[in-house]
């Protein structure tokens, strides 16, 4: 009985040692330390890595310079920044995102962060590395959204219209120590692929601290560049 319980628990210790065997010792491009500065590293890669994207570090800027796209081997290099920080490594999607029946691909990068800080940047290529000119966000709504600020005494109103529709947001002079003389639009840029579109959420604040909402747009292809074609405003609750 005592050779059969041994048998059985040394035939189980055999299967668990095979399956964690099995099991791959993967290191995911966002999780490698950065021990040299002198060669570019993966950032961000496809699931099938056949699409990856790659950065030369310096640490004493924080920055990854010289970034490098590669696409089923081919490598070319473009002079884009993104921050060293993992947890705003370059994203990458790839979806067809103009008028023709071949993919693109999307990559969104983050030059910079901080408190109430997040500045993005699009970029779209074709698999042959040429690029699709992309709208900037913070110039185009501008076309869309109307702002004002109306002062009484100590209160201050700002208003913001969005296709035709009035927000305004009344405050105090001393709910804040400093205050901004209009809506500003693009401290914080995100964005995003939905349904097969880009979308972008641009922030929208009337101090350093008080973020009333952010303007959510999408662009559509026309004329040869991504442009912005709809958006609406989502209020911060």
């Amino acid at each position: 009985m005592k050779k059969t319980i041994m048998t059985l628990m040394i035939f189980q210790l055999l299967f668990l040692t095979a399956c964690t065997q099995l099991e791959p010792d993967v290191t995911t491009p966002h999780q490698q330390a950065i021990t040299s500065v002198d060669e570019h590293i993966v950032i961000t890669e496809s699931k099938d890595k056949s699409i990856a994207i790659l950065g030369k570090p310096d640490n004493s800027s924080g920055v990854f310079h010289d970034i490098q796209v590669r696409i089923n081997g081919s490598t070319k290099s473009f002079q884009w920044e993104n921050v060293t920080s993992p947890s705003f490594y370059p994203e990458l999607w790839v979806a067809n995102v103009d008028d023709d029946s071949e993919d693109e691909i999307v990559i969104s990068l983050t030059k910079g962060h901080g408190t109430g800080i997040r500045a993005s940047e699009l970029h779209v290529l074709n698999m042959d590395f040429s690029e699709i000119p992309v709208d900037n966000p913070k110039n185009s709504i501008k076309k869309y959204v109307q702002t004002s600020l109306l002062i009484n005494g100590e209160k201050r109103t700002y208003s913001i219209t969005v296709k035709n529709k009035n927000y305004s947001y009344e405050y105090n002079n001393s709910d804040a120590g400093s205050w901004l003389d209009d809506v500003a639009f693009g401290n914080i840029v995100r964005y995003r692929m939905q349904g097969g579109a880009i979308y972008v959420e641009v922030s929208a604040q009337v101090s350093p601290g008080h973020f009333i909402g952010a303007v959510d747009a999408v662009y559509g292809y026309k004329d040869g560049q991504l442009q912005i074609e709809g958006l609406q405003f989502i209020e911060n609750r």
